[in-house]
């Protein structure tokens, strides 16, 4: 799961360093998106989602002077990965020319 939280990392740095750059063409961002599917970033997103929630959901619940029994956290941690999942599509609609961008600025 190492490079599955990398790849999000860096791409989520990127769309932050280049939402100022110039307009990707249509086929950069076509294979920016093919690139997208056939690395399931929606995979990478939801392990992501799935490795974060324990430590989330306890920092949360120790921020409140509550804790959380092992069947919520659970049912916490399914709901999450399946959410990031499914937004996966739209995040990465979003994403993909805001990656594009800054890999054009950075050139």
């Amino acid at each position: 799961m190492r490079w599955g939280w990398l790849s999000g990392t860096m791409l989520a740095a990127m769309a932050l360093a280049g939402a100022a750059a110039a307009e990707p063409s249509s086929a950069n961002l076509a294979l920016a998106q093919r690139y997208a599917r056939a690395i399931h970033m929606e995979n990478i997103l939801g392990s992501m989602m799935n490795n974060l929630m324990p430590l989330l959901i306890d920092r949360a619940a120790a921020a409140r002077g509550t804790t959380v029994t092992a069947a919520l956290e659970d049912a916490m941690a399914r709901a999450a990965e399946t959410s990031a999942r499914r937004m996966a599509p739209r995040m990465l609609d979003v994403m993909t020319p805001v990656l594009l961008r800054a890999s054009a600025k950075r050139n």
